[in-house]
């Protein structure tokens, strides 16, 4: 879904999601790992051995990176996060006290991960619902804990843009006829403490002069 890299060049990424990942062998022994555990490329492969493979001759070697540190955040039949660091050669493998650095790092990463899944999947039911509103016969409003319209779907906004027995003011949703108005903000009163948990009314119905009689 999104990657943050820095003083790597981003435009190789491509490849490696395309190709490298799946000769990776740092990658494939970290998703045979519990999630959350941090190891070290040299603890993986001998560097001989690494330094031979097509991993690094094709892809790592052209950006300067040898040693890599790191692990899965967190993993799901659906989605993986991975968090990863890299060096040179000539740096040296990651020592340990840098590791438990990482681990350190760990759970706050996977947190922020988990809260940024729980914001999108309401989003997307937000959405969802805003899209069946949207569709029905019936004109619809959502208003907000200060009794303002917070939204609308495309039939109230045909009603109030008649102006015929409500419109919207300033001040929230209005009727039209003088006398209506009371009974009206009594109800929107009643539906937002309802909705805000300060009382259990049930609600009602208002029956709405329009225009011509109607």
């Amino acid at each position: 879904s999104f990657e943050v890299a820095r003083g790597l060049d981003t435009a190789r990424m491509g490849d490696y999601y395309r190709h490298y990942i799946h000769i990776d062998p740092n990658y494939a022994y970290r998703s045979r790992q519990p999630v959350g555990t941090v190891t070290a490329s040299h603890q993986i492969v001998p560097d001989d051995e690494f330094a031979r493979s097509e991993y690094f001759q094709d892809f790592l070697r052209h950006l300067d990176r040898f040693y890599t540190a790191g692990g899965h955040v967190a993993c799901d039949p659906t989605r993986v996060a991975v968090f990863s660091v890299q060096r040179s050669r000539s740096l040296g493998p990651f020592a340990e006290e840098t590791l438990e650095r990482m681990r350190a790092l760990f759970p706050h990463l996977r947190r922020a991960f988990q809260i940024g899944r729980q914001l999108a999947h309401a989003d997307s039911e937000r959405l969802a619902l805003l899209a069946l509103l949207e569709r029905l016969p019936t004109g619809v409003l959502l208003l907000d804990e200060r009794g303002q319209v917070a939204f609308l779907n495309r039939r109230a906004e045909a009603i109030l843009a008649a102006g015929e027995g409500l419109i919207l003011t300033p001040q929230g949703l209005a009727a039209t006829v003088p006398g209506v108005q009371p009974v009206l903000e009594r109800l929107i009163h009643h539906a937002v403490e309802t909705g805000a948990g300060r009382r259990g009314d049930p609600g009602g119905a208002l029956l709405v002069p329009g225009g011509a009689g109607r």
